[in-house]
């Protein structure tokens, strides 16, 4: 039932089309993409969220994209040292795993009863993703934006003290400081408190790169495949 609620949320988000000199970009927000948010404190673009699609979790240790262009367009050219803007990233999937971002510290593992508040929230953030509050005509090359005062917008889900209503600190940090992403299932009871698992890191780099660096275990699990996959080849050849 609750994977059909998370479903249902994310359909209705809709699909964005962003038309710019005759080019289109269409995006959707399905469950357990990672949205990438920014958001700026003071200076341009304070009153403007950025947010991407950067894909399923799945492909976390994948991503390297540049966001210059987006970054330069929305925060000004000096967005990385200007020193106002922070960004972050938040996921649900449809086996109710909750993704967020951290400096340093794993957040505490939810009851179910606090779900249905996560998996609103992720929803009501996908849903701007339909473009509804960009400026007409304007095509960013990867993100959609988002008036930051509005009801719904990546800010309005973001304050310090309690994002997403739910968690008890930012997910968000500046720029130039690196976050760690953690997964948490469900908890059935709230003790004894348990926290969630890291994922890896992800960057933002002075030049517009987003780049993540997966957990050390992660790089085991793909040598440990790569391994099973030579002793496989070995012996159907020596057979």
């Amino acid at each position: 039932m609750k994977h059909n609620v998370l479903s249902t949320v994310i359909a209705l988000a809709g699909l964005a089309a962003l038309t710019n000199a005759g080019a289109q970009v269409t995006n959707t927000i399905n469950p357990g993409d990672l949205v990438l948010g920014f958001e700026a404190t003071g200076g341009t673009g304070s009153s403007t969220n950025l947010i991407v699609d950067l894909g399923p979790e799945s492909g976390f240790s994948s991503i390297n994209l540049n966001l210059n262009a987006d970054l330069d367009t929305v925060y000004g050219t000096n967005w990385y040292s200007s020193g106002f803007v922070d960004y972050g990233l938040f996921s649900v999937d449809s086996s109710n795993t909750v993704y967020l971002t951290s400096t340093n510290t794993a957040f505490q593992r939810k009851v179910s009863g606090a779900l249905a508040t996560i998996i609103s929230d992720f929803g009501a953030v996908s849903s701007q993703y339909t473009g509804a509050y960009n400026t007409p005509g304007e095509l960013l090359t990867t993100g959609v934006t988002e008036v930051s005062t509005n009801v719904g917008a990546w800010s309005y889900y973001n304050p310090s003290t309690q994002p997403f209503a739910t968690y008890n600190r930012s997910i968000e940090a500046g720029v130039g400081t690196s976050l760690t992403l953690y997964s948490m299932t469900v908890a059935a009871h709230a003790t004894p408190a348990s926290f969630g698992t890291s994922v890896g890191q992800i960057n933002v780099a002075s030049d517009g790169v987003i780049s993540a660096v997966p957990e050390p275990s992660s790089y085991a699990l793909f040598g440990f495949g790569a391994l099973l996959l030579v002793i496989a080849y070995r012996r159907r050849h020596a057979a």
